[in-house]
Formats: C-alpha cells, sequence, structure tokens
C-alpha cells in the first residue's frame, strides 16, 4: 500500500512539474493514462479534486498545490536516499551539476574534473561556468565554487584557497609611464577593470593605507570581464591592473607583467566549495566534494572563513 502511495504521488509532482499526464509518462517511462489513473488514485483516496484538465492545459486546485508543496521535498529525499545506497551496491555514476566564476572554469575546474573522471568515469559532470550566481535549488545545481564571501547561511562553505591581490603592469608600460609610488597616483594612469557584467557598478580597487584598508574608485581606460584578458591586455602595455595573484603569477614568471605599490597590500579573497545544507548528499559528490578540498590545499593561515558559515561536514 505505502509502495502504491509512492507511486501515486511521483506520478502526480511529476505531472505538475511537466504540465501534462504525456509529459510526465514520458519522464517516469509509463502511459499517459497511468498516470492519470495514479492521480484518480489519489483524488478517490483524498476525496478532493487535485488537478483539473481541458483539452488545452490541466491546472492544480488549491488541494493539488497543497499537496504538491507537501509531497515534492518527500520524494526527492527518497530519490536522493536511493541514489545513495545503490550507489553504494554498484560502480558510481550519475550526473553531478557544478557551477564556477567562468574565469576559474578551464584554469581550475576542468583538470579537477578530468583527473576525479580516470577514477570514476560513469559520473556525468554537467558544467555551467558563469559569472551569475546560480541557485542551488531552482537551478539544480549541486555544487558551486564560490570567490568571496557566499551570503546565504543555509549552505555549506568550505574554503580551498586563499588569493592577494596584486598590482601589475608590463614593465614597457613602466618605462613609458613612470610607476606609480602610492595608490593615489593611479588617478593620472591608464587602468584596466573587471566588470562581470557591463550594467554592473564600477568596481574600484582597495589597498592597506598605514593600516586601513582605502577605496581607490577608478576612471578605467579598458573595461573587461574575463581575468585571463585582463592580464593579457596589461602585459600589451594597455594599462595598470589588480588582479588575483593566481591569474597574474605566471605572467610575472615570464616576465610580461610586473608587481607594483608593494608597499600597499589588497585585501585578499577566498575560493570557496558551496553545496547546500542537507544530510544526505549523494556519494558522488561527497566524493567529489573530499578530492577537490584534497586537491586544492587551503592556506589556513589566511582568510578566515565567514561568520555566518556552517563549519563544513560531510
Amino acid at each position: 500500500m505505502a509502495t502504491q502511495l509512492s507511486n501515486a504521488l511521483a506520478a502526480f509532482v511529476c505531472a505538475a512539474e511537466t504540465g501534462s499526464f504525456a509529459a510526465a509518462g514520458k519522464v517516469l517511462g509509463v502511459s499517459a493514462p497511468a498516470i492519470g489513473q495514479s492521480v484518480k488514485r489519489l483524488e478517490d483516496a483524498y476525496g478532493v479534486v487535485l488537478i483539473r484538465r481541458t483539452t488545452r492545459k490541466m491546472n492544480l486546485t488549491a488541494e493539488g498545490a497543497l499537496l504538491y508543496e507537501r509531497a515534492r521535498e518527500p520524494l526527492r529525499a527518497l530519490d536522493e536516499l536511493d541514489g545513495i545506497f545503490r550507489e553504494t551496491r554498484s560502480t558510481m555514476s550519475g550526473p553531478i551539476r557544478l557551477t564556477s566564476p567562468r574565469g576559474l572554469g578551464c584554469r581550475l575546474v576542468l583538470p579537477l574534473v578530468a583527473e576525479f573522471r580516470v577514477d570514476y568515469p560513469d559520473v556525468v559532470f554537467e558544467l555551467d561556468f558563469t559569472y551569475q550566481q546560480r541557485d542551488f535549488i531552482d537551478d539544480g545545481v549541486d555544487l558551486a565554487f564560490r570567490v568571496l564571501s557566499p551570503e546565504d547561511s543555509s549552505m555549506i562553505a568550505r574554503r580551498l584557497t586563499c588569493n592577494e591581490h596584486w598590482t601589475l603592469a608590463s614593465p614597457t608600460y613602466l618605462e613609458m609611464h613612470g610607476e606609480p609610488s602610492h595608490p593615489d597616483d593611479l588617478s593620472g594612469h591608464r587602468t584596466i577593470v573587471c566588470q562581470k557584467r557591463f550594467s554592473d557598478p564600477m568596481i574600484a580597487w582597495q589597498f592597506d593605507v598605514a593600516g586601513n584598508v582605502r577605496t581607490f574608485p577608478q576612471e578605467p581606460d579598458l573595461i573587461l570581464n574575463d581575468p585571463d584578458a585582463i592580464c593579457e591586455a596589461a602585459a600589451m602595455g594597455m594599462g595598470i591592473i589588480q588582479m588575483r595573484d593566481d591569474y597574474a603569477r605566471p605572467l610575472v614568471e615570464r616576465g610580461e607583467l610586473t608587481p607594483i605599490l608593494k608597499d600597499f597590500t589588497a585585501p585578499a579573497n577566498a575560493l570557496y566549495l558551496c553545496y547546500p545544507y542537507k544530510e544526505h548528499l549523494p556519494l558522488r559528490v561527497r566524493t567529489f566534494i573530499d578530492f577537490v578540498v584534497d586537491r586544492v590545499k587551503a592556506d589556513e593561515t589566511g582568510c578566515a572563513p565567514h561568520e555566518g558559515f556552517h563549519a563544513a561536514r560531510k
């Protein structure tokens, strides 16, 4: 009886989410009439109408909307538990939906995924490289690499790295325009800034001046939304940049960029691996989290986690 009720609820929830019995049948691998019979079984059991159907569309009644809201999360939890137990009985498999800032995608995330799939080839990754912050529930995201401090205190955030910000210019630029000795001097120089979306407010640079963090607004000569492109533009002599050390370091080592204003440090930020606050993560997700944390060694002496973060736990 419990199994029949669970199956009927699954059919009803799927029909509510897909918008038709036919679409729900395709998802669940049964016929549209079978979905209709399951919904009718629920309506008979509860003594209410759950779905009103016409030849063109279907709508949930008030009772149907209530049942959908109450039933969908328990059903997802049951599916998740089933996946966990299934993974423990067989080869680890299934999807991991992962989002990351675009600049980190090829630099960090793809190498991690490639290495992980050597041992777990049946895990399928769905990667979304974007500067938009995806929602774990609405966008169906399992994991998110995020820079700075995620503000959602309901998530787990495991710090991976702490990155300094360097101020840099090319040797050619410094020969032509001179080297600033103080952040105040930047107003007389060409600057290049990173702006994720052109509709966003202009990013200001920050420096520690005599023990106090001060903000220095910029009137840039060039605006780009990709960190690698910003580094390359600076290497071409187009202006001064402020950039995370992991992006700038290769160009510094090749002599294409030179750190400046070294007596005025810029505030560091951290990279976190974030995931929803829930007890039963699928085995494949938990395994990948542990793999990433092991590979990307966190600098424990650097940035402190945000006070609102939950303690990371597996």
